[in-house]
């Protein structure tokens, strides 16, 4: 006999209903050997009660079943305890677990209700699955749950995401904000940044509430975690993916109250109770540092979330962490020295470097109606090659912050909401980082709104209303860069904090510009350098071009770079524009 404890006294109680029904159906047991051993067993150990186990106990309360229908249950669940049951059910109705029909013959007696009935309303519940669906309702075969059947029989160590109470977090070692006050167990809904702790927190008000917590999905299988939390004395913990559509957080039946995560821009349709976790302030920020740290903080200009800003106290570097594929760090380099734009820009960029720095206490001088947003959006406009990249490659220096560059052709997809979902996975990234985002040639995105002459018109136009609302609420640094402007739509250059239009350079600048990429030691006079500037209408992007080809040239002849090289690599560079370049010397 196979070693059923502790749940062999439940088992036997099951016995203690079907064998009768069995023994009437087929018209007693001898041809059934190991029934009647079952039969003889029962006689010798007697018709003593025990108590059911925690997980029986809660299932058969919020269930509400009388000890008859939970014997149904376990009945069914007979052919995980003893495969001669799968034999005994495939003999009598075709299939190695019980079909409707079987059940309906042996348990009628003994249930109010007929017993399809509840085997409907438990596949419903996710107690039961449906196993096999050929052919009429009553010839259909029916199954335990696997994974509520282990716990039943008293095993839970196999789901890796179940968590007792005294694995979760403590509300006390928490990082809570100001005036936290602890909600009933009830539906609840947080929101919030990566990395803002929103697990934690869901983690540890179900400790508070003497409950562990079950990771679980929106999947076909949520209503079967949500069981399995049920009998576990625990709560689904639910993470809602970022999408650009309007989400739905289902209510459990038999009061199951779910907890559920979502990004702060996210919008989910639900009667749960809402709570938001805010990015710190600085004074928290430098408190919940000084906390976790020991430490007083040399600076933290990064408006970062707890999470990440506990990372960092740590040591650990969060500006390498993958953003997504599509993203690509671009090292900061230098100063406005480094820059040779007109004045005017440069005011331009201060301006901006200003509105970056004091992102965060703007809206402390201003009145609440105009209130800015926490993030900064820049527009840089101007042909190739001005100095745009550069330029935001230097502002990441100056305000000593990482720069992520994304790579368009990685973002945008052909297929219909990927686009919106790859933008919203990069946004919400670098929202957590407090990273520069920089959105190069950010014109293929930002493009103007057409009349909707077929589908891929209103597709197009849906992409740019989802991105229109995302830079709405982006709380992020975020430079778009841009050679066509006039291809943007209106509605993205007024959500602009500033737009710094890039001219191409004049001669005084394209002077600055060659003396700043030549090599130190290179053997050019003044004057060469000054006639090169004023006849070579080139941008900066282009100089560059022809210094690294110069340079070249000067390392084939081990020389240092002189005037014969540079025309040279002016040759080249205006036989790739296509046009003649300009003749003389100096």
């Amino acid at each position: 006999m196979i070693d059923l404890k502790p749940f062999q006294s439940h088992f036997y109680q099951m016995l203690r209903f079907a064998l009768p029904a069995i023994s009437e159906h087929l018209g007693g047991l001898q041809e059934v050997p190991f029934l009647e051993a079952y039969q003889e067993e029962l006689s010798s150990v007697g018709s003593t009660r025990v108590p059911y186990s925690q997980p029986i106990e809660r299932l058969k309360d919020s269930l509400n079943l009388t000890e008859e229908e939970l014997a149904l249950l376990l009945l069914i669940g007979s052919v995980e305890e003893d495969v001669r049951f799968s034999a005994l059910f495939e003999g009598l109705g075709g299939h190695p677990h019980p079909t409707v029909g079987l059940l309906e013959q042996w348990w009628q007696d003994y249930t109010l209700e007929p017993p399809r009935h509840l085997l409907e309303r438990w596949i419903k519940l996710g107690v039961l699955r449906a196993v096999h669906q050929e052919g009429t309702r009553l010839q259909r075969s029916v199954c335990v749950q696997p994974e509520l059947w282990e716990i039943l029989r008293g095993n839970s160590g196999h789901l890796e995401l179940y968590m007792p109470p005294a694995q979760l977090p403590a509300l006390a070692d928490l990082f809570l904000p100001e005036g936290f006050q602890v909600p009933p167990l009830k539906d609840l809904l947080v929101g919030g940044v990566r990395h803002s702790g929103r697990k934690t927190l869901l983690k540890a008000l179900a400790r508070h509430h003497q409950k562990g917590i079950l990771t679980t999905h929106l999947t076909e299988g949520f209503h079967e975690n949500a069981v399995l939390a049920l009998v576990l004395d625990a709560v689904p913990l639910v993470v809602l993916p970022a999408s650009p559509e309007p989400m739905v957080l289902p209510e459990l039946p038999l009061d199951i109250p779910v907890f559920a995560t979502c990004s702060v821009h996210q919008v989910v349709h639900t009667r749960a109770y809402r709570m938001a976790l805010q990015t710190p302030g600085p004074a928290e920020r430098k408190r919940i540092w000084k906390t976790a740290t020991g430490r007083e903080p040399e600076t933290l200009h990064r408006r970062l979330p707890v999470g990440n800003l506990i990372r960092l106290g740590r040591g650990e570097s969060l500006a390498v962490q993958a953003l997504h594929p599509s993203v690509n760090r671009l090292p900061a380099c230098g100063s406005y020295q480094d820059l040779a734009l007109p004045e005017h820009v440069l005011q331009d960029l201060k301006l901006l470097e200003t509105r970056c720095r004091f992102r965060e206490r703007l809206g402390q001088h201003l009145p609440e109606v105009l209130t800015p947003p926490v993030g900064v959006k820049a527009l840089f406009s101007g042909p190739s090659g001005t100095g745009k990249t550069l330029t935001a490659r230097v502002l990441a220096g100056v305000l000593d912050m990482p720069l992520f560059r994304v790579d368009l052709s990685k973002v945008v997809s052909k297929f219909i909401g990927e686009t919106e979902k790859n933008l919203d996975e990069v946004f919400e990234q670098a929202e957590s980082q407090d990273v520069i985002l920089l959105l190069d040639e950010g014109d293929a995105l930002l493009t103007q709104r057409t009349a909707v002459g077929n589908a891929n018109d209103r597709y197009a136009n849906l992409e740019t209303n989802y991105l229109l609302q995302r830079l709405e609420h982006y709380e992020g640094i975020l430079l778009i860069t841009t050679n066509a402007s006039d291809r943007i739509d209106a509605a993205f250059q007024r959500r602009m904090d500033l737009t710094i239009d890039f001219p191409a350079p004049r001669a005084a600048e394209r002077a600055r510009i060659w003396t700043l990429h030549l090599p130190a030691a290179h053997a050019l006079a003044r004057d060469e350098i000054e006639h090169v500037a004023e006849t070579c209408d080139l941008t900066g992007g282009q100089i560059r071009n022809v210094v690294l080809q110069a340079t070249l040239l000067s390392l084939q002849d081990e020389r240092p770079l002189a005037f014969r090289h540079l025309q040279v690599a002016l040759r080249r560079e205006y036989r790739k524009l296509g046009i003649h370049p300009p003749t003389g010397e100096p």
